[in-house]
């Protein structure tokens, strides 16, 4: 049996020889596939990151573009909307100057006829003044008449 024993353990230690050579063989396989798929897996990811800025970047062109658009656009709203109220601020400025000259040419209009009815009063007062002494005058001739006729009938 020691015979027997000794190939038992011979083929225990070859078993075990073998087996640790698979299981070496296998890790090694394993740790070597592992590292593999770990490059694939960070290739993969580079391309990924890659295609991803590239994305990014077309995306952050297409915005400033835009946003440059958009500046464009307002600043061409904005010079429009200057040009408009410099426009209406011309015009209300000539209808207001209009209307400031109209209502002067207005005052001096009623204060010219005011003048015309107080010059228009005035003569009729110095009218009625003289007409008034002249009239007093042919009274106070009357009168005189008068009495030199009561006078001549007086006397006869």
């Amino acid at each position: 049996m020691s015979g027997e024993l000794k190939g038992a353990k011979e083929q225990t230690d070859s078993l075990r020889k073998w087996t640790e050579q698979q299981l070496n063989s296998l890790a090694q396989n394993h740790a070597d596939r592992s590292q593999e798929l770990r490059t694939q897996l960070q290739d993969k990811m580079l391309e990924a990151e890659s295609r991803l800025a590239v994305r990014l970047q077309a995306l952050e062109a297409r915005v400033e573009q835009f946003e440059a658009q958009q500046d464009q656009a307002d600043r061409r709203q904005s010079d429009h909307l200057k040009r408009s109220e410099t426009k209406l601020s011309k015009r209300m400025t000539s209808m207001e100057s209009s209307l400031h000259q109209e209502l002067q040419l207005l005052k001096q209009e009623y204060h010219k006829g005011f003048l015309s009815v107080h010059d228009a009063i005035e003569s009729l007062r110095q009218i009625g003044d003289i007409k008034s002494r002249l009239n007093k005058e042919k009274l106070q001739k009357d009168i005189r008449h008068v009495c030199s006729k009561v006078a001549e009938l007086n006397d006869l």
